[in-house]
């Protein structure tokens, strides 16, 4: 039975940092699709001011680098949500698998 809570407890535990790798990948998917749009912007930007490609081009290279350092960040997030939801799994399996002792040893413990 205390095999069982703690199991239980652990799942529970999983599925909360699962919940939290889920929002922290959705928060980092937003900052992706906001320099998205701001990269998007700066390339605009260069074609209908000829006279600023230099300064605009300096700034698409840094929205370009703070979007490669926040997608491996995203990749990142997304590996230990893999990770999380692995743990979360094989913990289910063995919930599982304590669960069906116990109703196994009540079923013996009946008869």
């Amino acid at each position: 039975e205390a095999d069982v809570l703690r199991l239980e407890e652990r799942a529970r535990v999983a599925l909360m940092a699962v919940d939290e790798a889920e929002k922290e990948k959705r928060r980092l998917e937003s900052i992706i699709r906001s320099h998205e749009e701001a990269l998007l912007i700066a390339r605009i930007n260069v074609d209908q001011n000829a006279n600023r490609i230099g300064s605009l081009e300096a700034a698409e290279a840094r929205l370009a680098e703070e979007l490669r350092v926040v997608m491996g960040a995203g990749e990142k997030v997304e590996e230990e949500l893999r990770r999380v939801k692995n743990d979360q799994e094989q913990l289910q399996e063995e919930l599982n698998h304590a669960l069906s002792l116990r109703a196994a040893a009540q079923s013996q413990a009946e008869q």
